[in-house]
């Protein structure tokens, strides 16, 4: 899948709640008329015709219509509640295609749109290997000085996007190393404080579980 240029966008650390054992956003479900409905506004969103987008807008469209479709399907099948988590960054990826039909600046719709699209794609290749749909891959960062282990450190991530929609750094569920977290599917920004961020492409295959390494300095 091909991503292009990614446009930097304000992004906003917001404080983490006390971690309880299991993430109030993962306990908490969400029905699954209710992730129909949101997909199905979507999908028809993005079919209703419009002269005034371009050829590429309306490609990368084209692709969100089969993303949203197979992700209705399999919500339809499951008909099961899902994670409040993993429903949020739905919500996120709809937000961002949005967001890029409503920008002025050309090369700015694009990128939103591609962003958007990516994710969507994402989650609909994995829900077809999942058994569980909306399943979250649990996710480890080994952070690593050379090859040696580097334990304590906070790990960030942030799911790739922008425009208005409102965007925020979150800490893994445990420190470095590994740092672990359950991940919706797609494409985050990786950081530890004062370090470079990495990127990393989440459920991609269908995974269920990934493991990156973090150098640090």
């Amino acid at each position: 899948m091909r991503v292009i240029r990614y446009v930097a966008m304000s992004l906003v650390l917001v404080a983490c709640k006390s971690e309880s054992p299991i993430p109030d956003d993962i306990a908490e479900q969400v029905p699954s008329d209710a992730v129909h409905s949101t997909l199905s506004d979507f999908e028809k969103d993005v079919r209703a015709p419009s002269a005034s987008k371009s050829s590429a807008i309306q490609a990368l469209l084209h692709r969100c219509v089969a993303a949203a479709g197979i992700l209705i399907k399999r919500n339809h099948e499951s008909g099961t509640a899902i994670s409040s988590r993993y429903f949020k960054s739905l919500n996120q990826d709809i937000a961002t295609v949005r967001d890029g039909l409503q920008a002025a600046d050309r090369i700015e719709a694009q990128t939103l749109v591609n962003i958007g699209t990516v994710n969507l794609e994402i989650k609909a290749t994995h829900a077809t290997h999942r058994r569980n749909w909306a399943e979250l891959v649990r996710v480890r960062v080994h952070t690593r000085r050379g090859r040696m282990p580097v334990r304590g450190l906070s790990v960030l991530y942030c799911q790739r996007g922008g425009g208005r929609v409102h965007f925020y750094w979150r800490s893994f569920f445990t420190k470095s190393t590994p740092a672990v977290d359950d991940i919706p599917p797609g494409i985050y920004d990786v950081a530890v404080e004062n370090e470079p961020s990495i990127v990393i492409t989440i459920g991609a295959e269908g995974q269920n579980e990934q493991s990156f390494i973090m150098q640090v300095h």
